[in-house]
């Protein structure tokens, strides 16, 4: 599976599809906020909860220590 695979699972699909979106902020798992044309915004988005923010961080960082590890 790549990144986008489980981004797909979350709720921060919806974001990445939105070609105005330049910048995703999660500060928790109900604080997920947007950059849309240079102004921050906060969305109605929210992971089920801290467990499944913390599940996707967690393939995120193995994605990452890959990518470190064999893409030198």
């Amino acid at each position: 599976m790549d990144v986008f695979d489980y981004i797909n699972q979350t709720p921060l699909r919806a974001l990445f599809e939105d070609p105005e979106v330049t910048e995703i902020m999660v500060n928790g798992p109900g604080r997920i906020f947007v950059e849309r044309r240079g102004m921050k915004w906060g969305t109605d988005l929210a992971f089920t909860d801290s467990q499944q923010l913390a599940w996707l961080m967690e393939r995120l960082l193995e994605q990452a220590t890959w990518l470190l590890k064999y893409c030198r």
